[in-house]
This record gives C-alpha cells, structure tokens and sequence, in this order.
C-alpha cells in the first residue's frame, strides 16, 4: 500500500466526518422545508465545483469519450443520488443515526470492485467477524430512535423503516459511483476526474430537483417560530468545501491508486468520527440527549472494530 495514497482516503475521511454535522446544522438552520434543503445540496454541488475550477489545470479540456462517459455516471449516482439520500436520512433520523449506515458502503464497495472491477478480495475468518460487527452496529443504530422523541431541534424524524431504506440508498450509490470513477481515472487526472465528475452531480441535481427549486417562495419558512437565517446556507458551503472538493478529490485520488474495496475498507473509520461531532453540535443547539440515543456511540465504535478486523486481514 502506498502511504501517499493512504494519507489521501485518511483526509478524506477527516474531512467527511467534520461535514456531517455541519450539514445537519445547515438543515436546522434553514428549516425543514425540502425546497430549502434542494437549494442547499445544488449550493454544495456549486461551492465544490468552483473551488475545483481553480485547482484543475485546463479545466475546459474534455476527458475522453469512455471516461466522459464514465464520470457522468459517477457523478449522478454519488452527489444528486448517493448525498441526496443522504441529505434526506439526516433530514428523516439525525446525522448521529444516518452516518454509522454508511458503513454499509464498505460490504458493497467491496461487492461491486470484486463483481465489476475484478479487484481480489481475501475470504479471511475476521472478515467475515468484521462483517457480523457492522451489521450488529447498524442494529443498534436502529435501536437508538427514541420511541416518543420531541421535536426540540425543529425537524421532526420519522420512524419505521422508510428511514433507514433510504440511509442505505447513499451507500449503495456511492458505491456505485466509486466504480465508474475507477474507471474513468484510468486515463484522467483524479482531480480533473473529480471536476467533472461534480459538474454532471450539479447539472443533474439541478434538473432533478428543478420542481423543487422553482417552488421556493419569497415567504419566510418557520422554525422554532423564528425565520431560518442565512447561516444554514453557510453550513451548506461549507459542506460544498469539506466533502465535496476536499473530501471527493483526495478520496477519488486515493480509489485511483489503491482500488475501490481497499479505499472503502480505510475510509469506513469517519462515522465512528461523524457520531461524536454530530452529538456534540446538537448540544450546542440546544437539544437533549437521551440515554437511548447514546447506543449510537458503541454502534460507531464496532464499526470502526469491524474495520480494523477487516484491514488486518488483507
């Protein structure tokens, strides 16, 4: 394994844990209209794109036809369709709930690279232990909805099993996306790969959330009996700074040297980073933690075991 190419999935899950609570503060913030939360993933999708626009060389140079092709792919399956439920799951169960789910992306990161890209998986004993442990997590992750939970933070969360359908719908599409950006590295710069990989995740989004954004009115949306303030759509920016520019290039660089299921089984750590961060700025905004809701945090430390069983064994 090469350490530089470590060093850029270890960023990236950094990076990616700093954003989940700072995107469920955007939600909060902006309130729980879904118009708004539309216009706030196309803000992330923009704020990515331009900063990528001044780290790309050329960046009005054309990939070829089969990686245009590739990265098109990749960027409707992982930004509108893989963040976009995962926008809806924070929105539906919390981020301290939504984010150890995606842990699941690791069996189906896997799954696919040995299926489409051939990529050589070790059947090992602790990997089928770390296997049991993930989905052990994600049971008590179900487990910690409270059962009569208060709407103190001004988004009131689902229950049953909708939910959780669609906090895996993010994982099984970013897996997705994570092939064709194999694919479409293969004689593209990561980076450039990245770029245009987000501009058809922002055209797309667009035309798919189009209704959506056409429908905001000019009246004020309420929360907590207050307007939103414009800080929700700075959390949304930031989210477009973390995650998408600095989250996705550095991990796409990383799926470009070390493969699809080995960059899933390394950046599987950042849920178990994302749990106390989202906890800790829900306090901040005032709202109470229960007991019940703190099985989150064993469910994120056995997903992080999970891993290491995992890297172990290759």
């Amino acid at each position: 394994m090469e350490p530089v190419s470590l060093t850029y999935v270890a960023i990236a899950a950094l990076a990616w844990a700093i954003s989940a609570p700072a995107i469920e503060s955007g939600i909060y913030y902006v309130g729980t209209s879904w118009r708004h939360i539309s216009l706030g993933l196309c803000l992330a999708f923009a704020i990515g794109s331009i900063l990528l626009t001044f780290v790309v060389t050329k960046p009005l140079l054309v990939p070829p036809v089969l990686s245009s092709l590739y990265l098109i792919l990749a960027g409707i399956l992982t930004f509108p369709l893989g963040t976009g439920c995962y926008y809806i799951s924070i929105r539906m169960i919390a981020a301290k709930r939504a984010a150890p789910f995606v842990s699941s992306k690791l069996l189906f990161s896997v799954l696919l690279g040995t299926w489409i890209l051939g990529e050589r998986i070790i059947v090992h004993p602790r990997i089928l232990i770390g296997a049991a442990l993930l989905l052990l997590g994600l049971v008590l992750v179900a487990l910690s909805k409270e059962k009569k939970a208060k709407n103190v933070s001004g988004v009131r969360h689902l229950q049953g099993a909708m939910p959780f359908l669609v906090a895996l719908g993010a994982p099984l599409s970013w897996s997705l996306g994570e092939v064709f950006i194999k694919l479409g590295t293969a004689d593209t710069n990561p980076i450039t790969a990245t770029y245009y990989a987000l501009l058809a995740g922002l055209a797309s989004a667009i035309l798919m959330l189009l209704p959506a954004l056409l429908l905001i009115k000019r009246g004020k949306t309420v929360i907590n009996g207050a307007s939103p303030k414009k800080r929700g759509y700075a959390f949304f920016a930031l989210h477009g700074v973390l995650s998408m520019a600095i989250g996705y290039t550095f991990y796409f660089s990383g799926i470009a040297k070390l493969g699809v299921s080995l960059a899933a089984l390394i950046v599987a750590v950042w849920p178990l980073l994302a749990v106390p961060l989202s906890m800790f700025g829900e306090r901040l905004r005032g709202v109470p933690l229960s007991r019940r809701s703190l099985i989150v945090i064993p469910a994120a430390f056995l997903c992080f075991i999970a891993e290491i069983l995992i890297l172990t064994a290759l």
